[in-house]
């Protein structure tokens, strides 16, 4: 459930007559971090694909920055933005396609896991081309963050560890031809790394205790 409504509720009851302002001060600003880690769920109810349809999203809400993000049925969602998030979470085959191409970037600062794909399951970036892709960036991991399924690279996608950033995979992340994965941080690999497609860059580390399959031009 979002909290932007019960804020806004408060912001309109004029509690600075009631409340000093040194404790409304503090209680805005509570209200505020817990309305950056929001849960905002896809549940379809527009009867469209489109990302930028609010009336898909739980409480008729699109997802803002900061927000936790969660598809929990198979779909293929269209017009993803550019936007950052803390968490993003499938239980089902997802594909995610821009208009324009677009970037997900993920700055997880509590022990939510940035990014929990179910076992079975897949998350698919991109449609095969630039302005369909999907790039995503894991630019803070706070938490234990090991994919379970399969995260999918496609044509002209690129997948991004940062630097000092870390992500287990126990399931497989795949590239293909003309995909980019850029690994400046940690990857973790227990399961399976199909790596011979496509370019795989590392200045960081891979840790393998699974299977990695490259190919000699790779």
């Amino acid at each position: 459930m979002k909290n932007r409504p019960f804020i806004y509720t408060l912001q309109n009851m004029n509690l600075g007559k009631f409340v000093p302002k040194s404790v409304l001060f503090s209680g805005l600003i509570f209200l505020f971090s817990v309305t950056l880690y929001s849960q905002v769920a896809w549940d379809g109810e527009a009867g469209t694909s489109n990302w930028g349809d609010a009336l898909n999203w739980s409480g008729n809400s699109l997802p803002l920055p900061g927000d936790d993000v969660a598809v929990n049925t198979a779909i293929t969602i269209t017009g993803v933005p550019s936007i950052l998030l803390n968490s993003l979470s499938v239980t089902e085959n997802v594909i995610l396609i821009s208009d324009a191409g677009a970037t997900l970037t993920i700055n997880n600062v509590n022990a939510t896991p940035a990014l929990s794909i179910g076992i079975s399951n897949s998350l698919t970036l991109g449609g095969g081309s630039a302005l369909s892709s999907v790039n995503l960036v894991f630019q803070s991991v706070t938490g234990i963050t090991a994919i379970s399924g399969t995260l999918a690279n496609t044509a002209f996608n690129s997948i991004t560890i940062n630097n000092g950033q870390s992500v287990n995979v126990t399931g497989s992340l795949t590239n293909v031809t003309d995909a980019s994965i850029l690994i400046n941080g940690t990857l973790a690999n227990y399961g399976t790394l199909l790596a011979n497609a496509g370019s795989t860059s590392v200045t960081g580390m891979i840790n393998n205790s699974g299977t990695v399959t490259g190919s000699a031009a790779n």
